[in-house]
Order: C-alpha cells, then structure tokens, then sequence
C-alpha cells in the first residue's frame, strides 16, 4: 500500500480545517507539520488561497463589516478559519508571504492589497492633503493590511498632536477634526467626538452611547507586530502653570479599553501615554517628558478593562499630549484586524500644588 506524501497530507489536512471536520489529532499533526518546514507554510497558503477563490462569491468583494465567529483555532500564525471572508484574509496574507522573496517592496505593498481597495487608496490621495479629510475613515477602514513601511493617507499620531498643538497656540476655534474646549485655566483641543460611534460588532459603551474606536491596525509581517494609536487629546497648560504659583503639577488619567471578538486567539495590550511638550515657536516641538502604561486585555466584548496613570508636569512644559494604542505581537498580530478595538469613559485632572484641582475633564 503506498504511504501518502506529504503534500497529499498537508492539503487534506488543510481542507479538513476549512470545512470544520478535523480532528484534534489532526489539528495536532497539522500543526507540527507547519512548524517543522517554510515549504509546508508556503504549500498550506496556496491551498488557503485556492480555497478562498473557491468560495468567494461577488457580493464579498467590499469584505462586510459583520461580527463573525470563530472556529477551532491552532497555535501557529493564521488558523482560526469562519466561512469564505475569514478565508480571503488568509489568503491576502498568503500572496504577501508567499512572494515576498520574489518581489521588490513596491511589489510586495500591490499584492497585500485587493485591486479595488488599492484603487480607492490612490484615486483618494490627493484628498489626503488635509488631515481631516471626512472619506478618510471609511478609506482607512478597508486597508486591513497595511505594512508600517507603507506611505499611509492618514495622519499620524504625531502629526494630530503637531496640529493639535498648533491650533491651541493660534487659538483656532473653528479648526475642524476636533472640539476647542475651555476647562477653567486650561484649554483643550479634543479629538474624541471625531473618533466616537455608537454600539458596534457586540460591543457597548461602558456609559452614554458613544465610545472611541481605534482606526484599523499597520500590520509588520516580518516583525510580527500589529499596532495603532490615536491623538485623542491636547491640552495647553501653560496659563495653568502661570497661575500655580512654580509648585508641582500633576495630570492624572484613566481610561477604560475593549475589542470586539476576532479570529485572533489573544487580547490586545492597549497603551495610554502622557506627553509634555515645550512650545518653540516656528521651531518643532520640545519633548520634555513621557510616560506609557500598558495593560494586557481579554477577548471578551462584554467587559472593560481599566487603566490610569499620572505623570509630573515639568515645570516649562506647554502643551500634554494624550494618546491611547493598541498592539499585538506574534503569530496574532497578522489577525489583528478581524477585531476592533474601543476605549471609553477617558477623564483627565490636573492637580495644582496641595489644593487646586482641575477636572475631571
């Protein structure tokens, strides 16, 4: 009786995974084998993809924002396979992976993405030019898979905080992209009401009826890592600081954090930083201090997870910048985006010398 090879394995192992009827040896064993060799990590990609033009029907061209439900999952990068959508990521991976050798980095950015999701990209370019362009959102939202090496259409982090900043110093109140706002001696450039949405893919807001999504993740495929992180808030303190009389200033922050359910079998870690920055006039913007905490997360979308932290405000200090993130790292990180990811409830107090307080706002 002839021994079956292992390719002849590797694809019906493979097909077995797709239509849910494996079994946990072989789940096991599949595993192993796309452990042990870059050829079977190659030849299980092309089966993916294969499959995924099998079942992809028209109507799935625009990938619907629909919450879905994951299958059995295994340890090594990419196997928590739902129906034809989850598939068809796979496989947009899978033509990166399996031809990145082949081709130059311009080459590798055309395969990730689908031709109609590219198109839109660059048609939109030019609207780009300013950073509150209001198709960006919904642009941003199809590129599920955007290399950090890639020239992105949408601001940065830095790049909000730079504007934020800018529009504090020239008092712009009809800037768009953000509320101007005045809390007793600070001022505060606020970028939460552009972010909010209602309810979404299972998740409610921890109070109200709005919470802050996160744009889409850039995804490293070579590193592994999957992040974002948005300018949420800029404060200009320096009347506050003026006025307190050269004793210690504190901030302190809290924020709670969530993600919808993903094929990903990890939480995120979210981030929340706080950022001094000393004005120099036409000249960019002195860093001063910094300070980043982090907390690991669960999957589950009914629960918030809660974080704080305060930070000394230098004396000369201008300006904090408030950002919050999300990571993930690992085989998890090329999934990242089968999730989306929420905070809520931020409240920000400023503490100045024994007694004055300022907040929450």
């Amino acid at each position: 009786m002839n021994t079956p090879t292992t390719d002849d394995q590797l694809v019906r192992l493979t097909s077995k995974l797709l239509d849910g009827m494996i079994s946990d040896e072989e789940h096991l064993h599949l595993n192993q084998m796309l452990m042990s060799s870059r050829s079977n990590r190659l030849r299980y990609l092309e089966v993916v993809r294969i499959e995924s033009l099998l079942h992809w029907e028209p109507s799935s061209m625009d990938l619907p924002a629909r919450e879905e439900k994951s299958s059995k999952l295994i340890s090594f990068p990419l196997f928590a396979w739902v129906g034809s959508i989850a598939a068809t990521l796979v496989a947009m991976i899978g033509i990166w992976w399996a031809f990145r050798s082949t081709f130059d980095h311009k080459s590798q950015i055309a395969e990730i993405h689908h031709q109609s999701v590219f198109s839109d990209a660059v048609t939109s370019a030019k609207l780009a030019n300013s950073s509150f362009n209001p198709n960006k959102r919904a642009l941003d939202k199809k590129n599920l898979f955007k290399p950090f090496n890639e020239l992105s259409i949408r601001p940065s982090a830095q790049e909000h905080a730079r504007e934020g900043m800018e529009i504090l110093r020239s008092n712009d109140r009809t800037a768009q992209g953000g509320a101007f706002e005045l809390h007793g001696l600070v001022k505060r450039w606020n970028r939460e009401p552009y972010l909010n949405i209602p309810s979404e893919k299972g998740v409610l807001p921890a109070s109200g009826s709005k919470m802050l999504s996160f744009e889409k993740m850039s995804i490293n495929v070579e590193s592994q890592i999957a992040h974002v992180e948005e300018t949420v808030q800029v404060l200009d303190v320096r009347e506050a600081l003026k006025n307190n009389g050269g004793t210690t200033a504190r901030i302190f922050a809290a924020v709670k954090f969530n993600q919808s359910f993903g094929a990903s079998q990890e939480g995120a870690e979210f981030g929340l930083t706080l950022q001094a920055f000393k004005d120099r006039g036409n000249l960019s913007e002195q860093s001063l201090a910094r300070v980043e905490k982090n907390l690991p997360s669960d999957r589950d979308p009914s629960t918030w997870n809660e974080l704080s932290s305060e930070f000394e405000i230098p004396a000369n200090a201008d300006y904090i910048v408030v950002s919050l993130s999300a990571k993930k790292y690992g085989p998890d990180s090329l999934l990242a985006n089968t999730s989306s990811y929420y905070s809520d409830d931020l409240e920000l107090s400023l503490l100045l010398g024994d007694q004055s307080v300022i907040g929450p706002i």
